[in-house]
């Protein structure tokens, strides 16, 4: 291992050990916005001297290093990630990621007491279910590119207290296309691809990162390399054997793969702010999303204390998805706009989980 590669290695295992603490002590419903305000100040003199380590031992400075983020949950929602870095300023571009998988699997806990759940189950809800994503040969998900310097990226770590930080190889990186666009609606060539991305690409520093994605695929075509095979389900992080090391995509995965169950229900408030960035970009881009997003649906068996004349026995065994518009779990969620534009979401989520979509239930209050 190189001296650069030790001491981003050092960087970032501080980095999960404080965000670790910060997210046993403080995530819950109420709460969580602690973690990005007390953990800011737990790091503010902490980057400064692991960039020095990392200056001293890297012939890459920070200064030439190019960070950025894919966002593929709720930043893919521009209010949202305003919310994070404020001084964020540069445009986020619509991509697809090859071989990763986007499912409900992430968990938020919380301290405060538990509330009821919906149905005649007596379960208490004691968290929630965020995305999450893992490496998966052959799969796609589409999200946002997000170029970040390294304060905005460390503002990010914080906010994703519970997930890890893993790269992502740009040869991975597509530019979304609509289908029309597309040649007899098929996926198009390398070529068809950059003549429409780069066409309308807004973020300059973006098109650097879809560049470099296009000539490292054409090399791999010409080198007759079966670069596919290299693609199981865990995933190389190491991207310093090529010409891109001065190039870092990131992508958040969570610690532990915990799919949506009563007890830690998937938010419509958490959903909402992802259809709203989503829809921002256009509604064939939200259709992509909903395709490409598994474990809407995790299957449970009935309670036999349920009666048959509950009005929620039909749908008790599935209420892993909970509509709490009118009191939202999330912390960063917008009511004013989940409550206005909640209809026109759940036509387009019920075009791809109508079964899913008839068993979410309403919180609560």
């Amino acid at each position: 291992m190189n001296w650069g590669r030790r001491g981003t290695l050092m960087r970032e295992r501080r980095l999960r050990v404080c965000k670790h603490n910060a997210y046993r002590e403080h995530t819950e419903y109420g709460t969580m916005h602690t973690i990005d305000e007390d953990l800011t100040k737990m790091l503010e003199n902490a980057p400064k001297q692991l960039d020095a380590e990392e200056r001293t031992n890297d012939t890459i400075t920070n200064d030439t290093m190019k960070h950025f983020i894919f966002g593929y949950g709720s930043l893919i929602c521009p209010q949202s990630r305003a919310i994070t870095a404020p001084t964020l300023t540069s445009l986020a571009e619509p991509v697809e990621i090859r071989h990763l998988e986007r499912w409900w699997s992430a968990r938020a806990t919380r301290e405060s007491p538990p509330r009821d759940a919906p149905g005649c189950y007596k379960d208490r809800i004691e968290g929630w279910t965020p995305m999450g994503v893992r490496f998966r040969r052959g799969a796609r998900c589409n999200g946002v590119l997000i170029h970040v310097d390294e304060e905005e990226l460390n503002k990010f770590d914080v906010r994703e207290a519970g997930y890890e930080r893993h790269r992502i190889d740009v040869g991975d990186i597509l530019p979304h296309v609509e289908a029309h666009e597309l040649p007899d609606n098929e996926d198009g060539d390398d070529d068809h691809l950059r003549a429409i991305a780069l066409a309308r690409v807004q973020c300059s520093n973006c098109r650097i990162v879809l560049e470099r994605g296009f000539e490292k695929r054409r090399l791999r075509s010409t080198t007759n390399k079966n670069f596919e095979n290299h693609h199981e389900n865990t995933h190389s992080v190491n991207n310093e054997d090529d010409d891109n090391s001065n190039i870092a995509v990131w992508v958040y995965i969570q610690s532990e793969d915990l799919p949506a169950n009563r007890n830690f229900p998937i938010p419509q408030s958490y959903v909402d702010i992802i259809m709203r960035g989503c829809i921002s970009i256009s509604h064939e881009f939200a259709k992509k999303f909903l395709q490409s997003t598994n474990g809407w649906w995790n299957d449970g068996k009935s309670s036999k204390a349920c009666d048959v004349d509950d009005k929620h026995a039909a749908m008790d065994h599935h209420h892993t998805w909970v509509n709490d518009r009118h009191d939202p779990m999330y912390v960063r969620a917008d009511s004013s706009y989940s409550i206005e534009n909640g209809e026109e979401i759940d036509k387009i989520i019920e075009e791809h989980h109508p079964d899913a979509l008839k068993r979410r239930v309403v919180m609560p209050l």
